[in-house]
């Protein structure tokens, strides 16, 4: 069995079984591929259409957790209680939702309007400047109502958790699982709210801030509390404490005992699987790589595993010969139409994923302009020091609608009238960049760079 581990690159970590000898392993959720260390197979990972749901181990007992309490009572001051309930385990619901924010901040300067040298009197212009970045956003949001007693987010060690895949035949039998009772899209417009709350200040009242959230992806994690009710003279206190840490969350005083009620579900929830990393046509094991996109070296095979209806199932590449030192990074090369501009455009977004979103919106505005002046054409063979195409075709096209609202943004047209069409074509470019320095530089026109810190995976 392969113990839960905390991940490196602030994703967290999901357990999954092996479907060629059976052994539990550890998957970074981000993951696509994964080797088992029982019997060598590679392994495909597969993330449903649906929102995942995972949950989280417990790491203290029922003994330290009495402890606990009564040491945190004492702190608190709170009196003896009169008698206690058995300590039982419960697993609480929280819908985690992940994006990329869209900050548009005004601020008001002055500046010297030209007053003549003779004149004793200064003139001054006042000017308005618009800044826009992008940040990748992260919020956990409770699933279920419920009082004060409980943490209405699960904070920032929601990027740091090792969990296993829901399943009903997997479950505790000795625990309870709340049913959720909040739908995904209250979770997102929650979402929502907490990333423009921020923009919406301004100290001086003059200019309106914006904060928007797009792409929101939503997964459930089910995370455990033991749950204690002691009987004191105001009532009965009811204490929440964090099965992980042992650390008391919460407590309240119930008006009188009552049992947990069953509300409707109203979610629907998505499995996490595992099959062999094979090729399709002749059955050969693929590369071991995060890459959505491999070309058999048995058959010669391109194998995509993204799936899109306007997608070219074929793999392109400048013309003009790179050095061998070169690294060819991939980009999806997407043709899609602004409705609200009435204009269609290329752009090249990266396929490979970077630490930042605005580096990354920057090498976008780069691309889809020096593509213009570079020659490609279907690639013969298969790219040498080729880095893994992993950021996904619905991340990228999340990517284009961001160009076009902050475009919006940028001008008189107003937001809400911003409309886009789905793009017209999807192919996958490897461009050859050299390095030099702290940079990576094109190789075919010198003019593109990156910084190599950018990239969020080692290359090579």
């Amino acid at each position: 069995m392969v113990s839960p581990r905390l991940t490196a690159s602030g994703g967290f970590t999901i357990e999954v079984g092996c479907p060629g000898c059976g052994a539990e392993i550890a998957l970074e959720r981000d993951f696509r591929l994964a080797s088992c260390r029982h019997c060598g197979s590679v392994l495909r990972v597969i993330m449903p259409d649906l929102p995942p749901a995972f949950t989280v181990r417990p790491k203290k007992t029922a003994h330290e957790v009495r402890f606990l309490l009564d040491r945190y009572c004492r702190d608190q001051e709170i009196r003896q209680s009169v008698g206690a309930s058995p300590i039982q385990l419960i697993y609480i619901p929280y819908w985690k939702i992940d994006g990329v924010s869209l900050k548009t901040r005004r601020s008001l300067y002055e500046v010297d309007s030209g007053a003549e040298e003779n004149s004793v009197e200064e003139q001054t212009e006042e000017r308005e400047l618009t800044t826009i970045n992008l940040a990748n956003f992260s919020t956990t949001v409770l699933a279920i109502s419920a009082d004060d007693s409980l943490p209405s987010s699960l904070g920032l060690r929601a990027e740091h958790l090792a969990m296993q895949p829901y399943l009903s035949a997997r479950q505790d039998q000795t625990a309870s699982y709340l049913h959720v009772t909040v739908p995904l899209s209250n979770a997102e417009a929650q979402a929502a709210r907490a990333a423009s709350v921020i923009g919406s200040l301004d100290a001086e009242g003059k200019q309106s801030n914006s904060t928007r959230l797009f792409h929101p992806r939503g997964s459930l994690i089910y995370f455990p509390y033991f749950v204690i009710d002691r009987i004191e003279h105001e009532g009965i206190r009811r204490f929440h404490i964090d099965a992980v840490t042992g650390r008391v969350v919460g407590s309240a005083i119930l008006n009188e005992p009552t049992g947990e009620a069953s509300p409707e579900v109203v979610a629907t929830f998505g499995a996490v699987e595992v099959e062999l990393h094979r090729c399709g046509n002749c059955g050969v094991d693929l590369p071991m790589s995060r890459s959505s996109v491999f070309q058999c070296h048995n058959c010669g095979r391109v194998v995509f595993l993204e799936e899109h209806p306007r997608l070219i199932r074929e793999i392109l590449a400048p013309r003009q010969t790179a050095k061998d030192t070169a690294t060819a990074f991939p980009f999806w090369m997407i043709h899609a139409r602004s409705n609200t501009y009435g204009t269609e455009d290329r752009f090249l977004i990266p396929a490979f994923e970077m630490r930042n979103a605005e580096t990354t919106f920057r090498l976008i505005r780069r691309m889809s302009t020096a593509i213009d002046h570079i020659a490609y054409e279907r690639a013969a063979e298969p790219l040498a020091n080729a880095v893994p195409a992993s950021r996904s075709i619905d991340a990228a096209l999340t990517f284009i609608e961001i160009h076009w609202y902050r475009r919006s943004a940028e001008s008189v047209v107003p937001t809400g009238a911003f409309k886009q069409s789905p793009p017209s074509s999807i192919q996958l470019i490897y461009i050859p960049f050299r390095e030099d320095q702290y940079f990576f530089v094109d190789a075919v026109l010198g003019a593109v760079t990156f910084e190599k810190a950018g990239a969020a995976a080692p290359v090579g």
